[in-house]
C-alpha cells in the first residue's frame, strides 16, 4: 500500500474484518476515523490540484491549517480527532509544529508556571519561541520533552 488509492482499493477488496486482520487489532472507532480521513483526502484533491503524490497533498493541507478554526477544518472536523491528533498528523507530513501532549504540559507548568493553558495556547507559545530563538518549533518540543523525562542535558545543546 503506497497510497490513499492503494488503501481505499485494499479495504474495498478485504471488507472491514479483512482490514482489520491486516491492521492487526480490532477497533470499529479509529476505523470510522480512517475511513472519514479517507473520504476528506477526495476533497483535498480538489483543493490542491497540483499536487504530485498523496504525501505532498497531505503536507499541503497540513501547513495550511489554521489552529485556530481546526474544528472547521476538513480533517480537524472529523469525529474523534481531538487536537493532537490533529497535530500528530500535521507533523506526520511535515509541519513545522508540535502535539501539545502531557509532557510538554509538564514543562509549561513546572518550568514556566503555566498552569492553565489550552493546548492551542501551548502551541502557539512553542511556535512563538521557535520564531525567537531560530530553532524548529519540532526541536523545541524534543527538547522540552526530553528535559522533563529527566535529560536535561539536552537543553544545553540548542
Amino acid at each position: 500500500i503506497a497510497s490513499f488509492d492503494d488503501l481505499i482499493n485494499f479495504i474495498a477488496k478485504a471488507g472491514t474484518e479483512g482490514f482489520y486482520k491486516f491492521w492487526g487489532h480490532k477497533n470499529a472507532q479509529k476505523f470510522s476515523v480512517l475511513i472519514n480521513i479517507l473520504n476528506a483526502v477526495t476533497t483535498l484533491r480538489k483543493k490542491y490540484p497540483d499536487t504530485k503524490d498523496d504525501f505532498e497533498l497531505m503536507r499541503s493541507w497540513a501547513n495550511d491549517v489554521d489552529l485556530m478554526e481546526y474544528n472547521n477544518d476538513i480533517i480537524g472536523s472529523i469525529k474523534y480527532i481531538a487536537i493532537s491528533t490533529l497535530q500528530h498528523l500535521r507533523m506526520t507530513f511535515g509541519c513545522n509544529t508540535i502535539k501539545p501532549d502531557q509532557r510538554l504540559k509538564d514543562v509549561f507548568v513546572e518550568k514556566f508556571k503555566f498552569d492553565k493553558l489550552s493546548d492551542i495556547k501551548i502551541i502557539q507559545a512553542v511556535e512563538q519561541m521557535s520564531k525567537i530563538s531560530g530553532l524548529s518549533t519540532l526541536l523545541l518540543d524534543q527538547i522540552f520533552i526530553n528535559y522533563v523525562s529527566g535529560q536535561n542535558e539536552v537543553l544545553s545543546l540548542a
